[in-house]
């Protein structure tokens, strides 16, 4: 199994509601993806939408953070399951 589809395996049996065609993994193994402001999973950061973000989560704790677009906005504290 791709080390994609067994982070979302591990999430979703965490109750993650993930589909391995719209998220990714970044370098540290972590899957991230974006959220336009409608509330949908997207490809790219949605032009002219300020209330978009990005979410990373780790797949082995459940743990999550996130952040907006703008040039201002910082990563949150992790939270979740195995902070």
């Amino acid at each position: 199994m791709e080390e994609l589809e067994l982070a979302v395996k591990l999430l979703n049996m965490k109750g993650w509601r993930l589909n391995p065609e719209e998220v990714t993994l970044n370098r540290a193994g972590n899957v991230v993806y974006i959220v336009s402001g409608t509330g949908e999973i997207v490809d790219e950061w949605p032009e002219d939408d300020a209330t978009a973000y990005m979410v990373e989560v780790d797949p082995e704790t459940g743990a999550s953070r996130h952040r907006g677009a703008g040039a201002g906005c910082f990563w949150t504290e992790w939270e979740g399951e195995d902070e």
